[in-house]
């Protein structure tokens, strides 16, 4: 049949399915119940985003990118059939919330592809990317690496007229005019790089490894200059005050992280018997610095100069141990282990010209 239940699976046999047989695998995917794929090729299953995508009874172990390139290209008439399986068991060993298994109609030993793309606008921004996956027998290795610039320039010009009626029909106490002009540059770089290198060391076992990186900085300025000017007429003898000032602001953040974890997984049979053990190790600095200043042509006691230092480096590792054992068709018992170690130091700095020297070392604190 077209469509069939093998136990909490719902089977889509593509090989019986001869309108799909010209197409791609991301083409069967879209025929198969209850799976959806955008044009971007994210699928969701029923609704659900969180999705481990299974290749012959195997976690694929892909990036994003490499996934909906392997899709595109692999032809629906080498599948054999497409199995559904929401709220998987620990059989799956997996904390998706639902699993996609292709099934291949024959027995892929290699198989290498390479994929690049780059986004880009007249804001402008660009964004280049890469992906590479190689695969032979056990062995399979994911690479992906990406970038981010964006320059962006925004200007605002506005003008605002008061005015406060008096006691009497006719008159009026004070008109305020307000003119200001205003100058925003933001600018943005970033990137970020992604291993997996995944090892089948026998038929029951396999141990995986993936590191990967992100790097951000944003930097943003701000020009302001302002013309109030207030009128008043009643008054005698007539006068009318003029206030200006300038502002600046600059804000500079930087962001890095880094990451890296193995995973060895045992299964001991197929009814979801099996042991997990993983090791993830994080490393993150977050600092930022701004500077603050508006300055008056009049009222020189109302200047405000201002620096804010923040600064965040923090490191940790856990060590998970999951064991699962099922104790009868419809009931299992999963046995946990978990060790989890975190240190961040922060640092805090505030400096106000306007006050004087002021360290505001009671927000420098350590923590572990």
């Amino acid at each position: 049949p077209l469509l069939a239940m093998g136990g909490k699976k719902l089977l889509y046999n593509v090989s019986e399915d001869p309108s799909i047989q010209t197409g791609t695998t991301e083409d069967a995917l879209q025929n198969a119940p209850g799976v959806e794929v955008d044009v971007e090729g994210n699928i969701t299953l029923r609704g659900v985003s969180s999705i481990e995508i299974w290749i012959n009874d195997k976690p694929s172990k892909l990036t994003e990118e490499n996934l909906k390139t392997y899709l595109q290209t692999l032809p629906a008439n080498a599948i054999a059939r497409i199995e559904t399986i929401t709220n998987p068991s620990a059989k799956y060993a997996t904390e998706a919330e639902a699993v996609i298994n292709i099934v291949t109609s024959t027995h892929i030993k290699s198989n290498q592809f390479i994929s690049f793309g780059v986004n880009g606008s007249n804001q402008p921004f660009v964004s280049p990317w890469v992906s590479y996956m190689w695969k032979k027998e056990k062995l399979s290795i994911n690479l992906f690496a990406s970038g981010r610039f964006s320059d962006r320039d925004n200007t605002t010009d506005t003008w605002a007229l008061q005015r406060q009626d008096g006691d009497s029909i006719g008159t009026y106490e004070t008109t305020w005019a307000d003119t200001t002009a205003q100058t925003d540059k933001n600018r943005n770089v970033s990137g970020n790089v992604f291993m997996n290198i995944n090892y089948e060391i026998d038929s029951t076992s396999e141990i995986s490894f993936d590191a990967g990186g992100f790097y951000n900085f944003n930097g943003t300025k701000m020009l302001r200059s302002q013309r109030q000017t207030y009128y008043f007429p009643d008054s005698i003898p007539e006068y009318s005050e003029l206030i200006t000032d300038t502002t600046r602001s600059k804000t500079d953040a930087n962001n890095i992280f880094g990451h890296f974890g193995i995973d060895y997984t045992k299964k001991f049979d197929e009814m979801g018997h099996n042991l997990r053990i993983g090791f993830n190790s994080r490393i993150s600095h977050n600092a930022s610095e701004q500077w603050y200043n508006r300055l008056y042509d009049t009222y020189t006691d109302l200047n405000e100069q201002r620096y804010l230092l923040t600064d965040q480096n923090s490191y940790g590792f856990s060590l998970d141990v999951r064991y699962n054992r099922p104790y009868s068709e419809n009931g299992e018992l999963s046995y946990g282990l978990r060790a989890d170690h975190q240190q961040t130091d922060n640092r805090y700095d505030r400096y106000n010209d306007s006050l004087g020297v002021v360290l505001d070392s009671l927000r420098a604190y350590h923590f572990k």
